[in-house]
């Protein structure tokens, strides 16, 4: 009997989670690489409950020495299809070397569709914004999310490396709380800067918790009898 509850709970906490899958279009998985990035359109984006506001940053090398500057933005938004959280960022370079990676952390066991927005309202003010080349997801629980930009931003026309400014970065989750996180702009130092990541509800570590003791419970008395 006990087995055949554990099992009617397992069953439907799978629907709830393959529902959940089902309002992503395309869902990076811990490991998972894309290319090209998927480029979303601009109406996703519902009301903002949480902005970082524009933050100075300053790349440094393993020797403390400064290698580049920029500003950076991001938001946290409610997503209009789904009512769950999404997580914007932008960056404008301003000097040095030129950023060639974007890193943030903490997603991990969530869902995460990763991609760009060039039809989101900029974060920063800017022109000829570039697409990351690829983004990334750690191994594991898949905590560490990034956008790689690997051929140098292309700035505006006489203006050098000053005006460039990467596209929005997004992450949309099936997150509905959030907390403070921490992001990093990376190219021959690293600059690490204040913002948001995602935090499950308490209600989801009941619901695993319960169904792993109950499993485990069920599989003594098994073998015990």
């Amino acid at each position: 009997m006990l087995l055949k509850r554990f099992s009617t709970l397992l069953g439907v906490s799978s629907v709830l989670l393959l529902s959940s899958v089902s309002a992503f279009a395309t869902v990076l998985a811990p490991g998972g690489t894309s290319t090209p990035v998927e480029n979303f359109a601009g109406g996703f984006v519902g009301a903002t409950q949480a902005d970082t506001g524009t933050a100075n940053y300053t790349g440094l090398d393993v020797f403390g020495n400064p290698k580049f500057t920029g500003v950076f933005r991001s938001l946290v938004v409610v997503d209009s299809v789904t009512g769950n959280l999404d997580f914007l960022y932008q960056f404008r370079h301003t000097g040095g070397d030129v950023n060639s990676q974007l890193t943030t952390t903490d997603f991990g066991n969530f869902i995460t569709d990763v991609g760009y927005c060039s039809a989101c309202a900029d974060l920063l003010t800017g022109i000829n914004e570039t697409a990351p080349t690829s983004d990334s997801r750690s191994a594991g629980i898949g905590s560490v999310v990034r956008w790689n930009f690997d051929a140098p931003p292309v700035g505006a026309a006489g203006g050098g490396p000053d005006t460039t400014i990467s596209q929005v970065l997004v992450i949309k989750t099936n997150a509905k709380s959030f907390a403070a996180g921490s992001t990093s702009i990376i190219d021959g130092g690293t600059a690490n800067i204040a913002s948001y990541a995602p935090v499950p509800e308490p209600g989801t570590f009941g619901l695993v918790g319960g169904l792993i003791g109950l499993g485990l419970y069920v599989s003594r008395r098994k073998r015990v009898a």
